[in-house]
């Protein structure tokens, strides 16, 4: 029998003969990387605890967190109480544990990504991307660059790096349809372990 909650039955696991709700992967984008995006993790945890939306995990310092059982609001709700404690505007992406294993699963530049893992990214969005978001990423990526879309996940082989790409963050938002964020392979993939300890 499913475990309700505020935000309707959610699914269990059962460890050790305990019931552990469904960890929830929440990620920030544009935390910490200037002068006036300062977030501390340690301080968020301790808000989302607070909040009783923890006990809340970390992943280095920008901003990925496992939540356990966050609930349909998750992203909306985290992305308030960032707006509240530290006063300032950041989008949430948030996806389920079971979601999380299926995007890195279907990655479809996985063997490229073994390699450089650093240059691979997974782009997320807070709704499904539009149909015509594939193309129009294309239409202003650099020529090294090679785009996918593998089910509501994008991945973006950014060839030499990241740090040349014309991608811009609000040309990103406008072509996938809402607030987007992305990580690194090698970010997924320790995601993954984090979800599945």
């Amino acid at each position: 029998m499913p475990l309700l909650t505020a935000w309707g039955p959610v699914r269990q696991s059962c460890r050790w003969g305990e019931y552990r709700l469904t960890d929830h992967i929440v990620l920030l984008r544009g935390v910490n990387v200037g002068a006036t995006r300062k977030l501390p993790m340690a301080d968020l945890r301790a808000a989302l605890d607070e909040a009783g939306l923890g006990p809340a995990r970390s992943y280095i310092q920008s901003g990925n967190l496992i939540l356990p059982a966050g609930g349909p609001d998750v992203e909306e709700r985290v992305s308030a109480l960032i707006a509240d404690r530290f006063g300032l505007q950041v989008p949430v992406v948030a996806r389920t544990a079971d979601q999380w294993r299926a995007i890195v699963a279907a990655c479809p530049m996985r063997a490229r990504g073994e390699t450089a893992g650093n240059i691979v990214h997974v782009l997320l969005s807070r709704a499904a991307p539009a149909a015509d978001a594939v193309e129009r990423l294309r239409s202003r990526a650099r020529d090294c660059e090679i785009i996918e879309r593998a089910g509501e996940a994008i991945w973006i082989d950014f060839g030499d790096g990241a740090g040349q790409s014309r991608l811009a963050p609000a040309f990103i938002d406008k072509a996938m349809g809402s607030p987007a964020t992305a990580r690194n392979y090698r970010t997924a993939l320790k995601l993954l372990e984090m979800v599945s300890s």
